[in-house]
């Protein structure tokens, strides 16, 4: 199963800043502008990764998971187009 969708912001976000900030001490030069992280989805029988990037046109997620697994049940409502 993989998927996307974008977000977004209604005003000024650095995906980069949330990033560092989020996620303790970082070494900025190691930042390559993807954000990865990975969650157990309800029910605790699948997992899925999530690579999220920023663009001028907003902020951007893959979801990569097993085949089968429907990530779009769990999607936050109106937070933008999953597909």
């Amino acid at each position: 199963m993989s998927g996307s969708f974008t977000i977004t912001p209604r005003g000024p976000f650095s995906l980069a800043e949330a990033a560092a900030f989020g996620f303790g001490q970082r070494d900025g030069a190691a930042w390559d502008e993807v954000m990865r992280l990975a969650f157990c989805l309800d029910g605790y029988r699948h997992q899925v990764g999530v690579e999220v990037r920023q663009d001028a046109a907003g902020v951007h997620g893959t979801v990569h998971g097993p085949a089968g697994t429907d990530a779009r049940a769990t999607a936050p409502g109106g937070a933008g187009t999953f597909s």
